[in-house]
């Protein structure tokens, strides 16, 4: 049985003007001058999310990710800036962690050998959030090219103990096995935090 678990550590969104329907994209600015892009189906992203090439939702890992954690089985590599990260030693527990020098930000990756689709895995990591915290819920998906492969990233706001969090992550299903790679944080972090998660998320590699 693959181990898709929702982690209830550090993860939530901000939702922004949940609840208000709009007929068509609109653009706005947040309190600290970000813009955003509020959807018609209310969910919501930032202009500048990832900052992905001309081919737009096509992404590469950074130039300043240079240090690289190759997974059992060596199907997929996280390269990472080790300037920023830290890699937790926890692979006894299936999961690799990652640690944000700042210590309020966190990483884990979950490779799997069983083959599994995209839209298997975002249903299974559906179900268990709701199952850990009943008022998750995803703000946010879409397919991006990472590395050459067709990858979802899906963000998932949730509550956990009384705390709002934010996880935004990577999910995969192939031939290669089946991959989550989740950064996370609190609400009132991940703004702050949001370009070192995704370049980190960036730096997931999946190999033949």
């Amino acid at each position: 049985m693959a181990r898709f678990l929702f982690i209830p550590i550090f993860v939530s969104i901000m939702v922004l003007f949940q609840g208000i329907g709009y007929a068509q994209d609109i653009r706005a600015k947040t309190e600290n001058g970000r813009e955003v892009i509020l959807k018609s189906n209310g969910t919501w992203v930032f202009v500048d999310v990832g900052k992905p090439s001309p081919d737009r939702g096509s992404f590469q890992k950074s130039e300043r990710s240079t240090s690289v954690f190759t997974a059992k089985g060596g199907k997929f590599s996280v390269w990472f800036d080790p300037s920023k990260w830290t890699k937790e030693e926890t692979e006894k527990t299936g999961r690799t962690f990652f640690r944000h020098v700042d210590g309020d930000v966190y990483a884990f990756l979950i490779p799997e050998r069983i083959s599994m689709t995209s839209a298997a895995i975002k249903e299974i990591a559906i179900e268990n959030a709701k199952g850990a915290a009943p008022d998750a819920k995803v703000t946010y998906e879409e397919k991006r090219k990472v590395n050459g492969k067709e990858i979802l990233c899906m963000r998932i706001a949730a509550t956990s103990k009384g705390i709002n969090f934010m996880y935004n992550g990577y999910y995969y299903g192939g031939k290669e096995g089946t991959v989550q790679f989740v950064t996370y944080t609190s609400e009132n972090l991940f703004q702050e935090y949001e370009p070192a998660m995704t370049e980190l998320l960036n730096g997931l590699v999946v190999g033949e």
